[in-house]
């Protein structure tokens, strides 16, 4: 195995289904699609900046190429909000639900819980 060649060639052929890297919405903005994404300040597996790196990126493509299905001039957070949670990593996020608790414009509160194999099946 040749980690270089293999890595490129498996972005190559998949990256373009697989990767959730364009941040062009426009289509899903159009259609009134709604996107709430959260990621824990402690996810060692996927860093935490590359959430915050990508709704930059989202933000920068809809501002330069605006969409004249819908008012452009609104802003990205009017369909898509990104909440990043203090202390939660990628295994609390597995065994966990989370619930995004809208209190007003702009405000949102989170609440975890925490699923035991033990005391919740039955």
């Amino acid at each position: 195995m040749n980690f270089d060649r293999d890595v490129a060639f498996g972005d190559e052929k998949a990256g373009p289904v697989l990767n959730s890297t364009s941040p062009d919405l426009r289509s899903f903005r159009a259609a009134g699609g709604k996107l709430i994404q959260y990621h824990g300040w402690g996810d060692a597996a996927i860093a935490p900046a590359s959430s915050i790196e990508y709704y930059e990126k989202v933000g920068s493509f809809m501002r330069k190429y605006p969409d004249a299905r819908n008012n452009s001039s609104r802003p990205v957070d009017s369909f898509y909000r990104l909440f990043m949670v203090p202390g939660m990593d990628i295994a609390v996020a597995a065994q966990a639900r989370t619930v995004l608790e809208m209190e007003g414009p702009g405000r949102a509160s989170i609440r975890t819980t925490i699923f035991s194999p033990r005391s919740n099946v039955g």
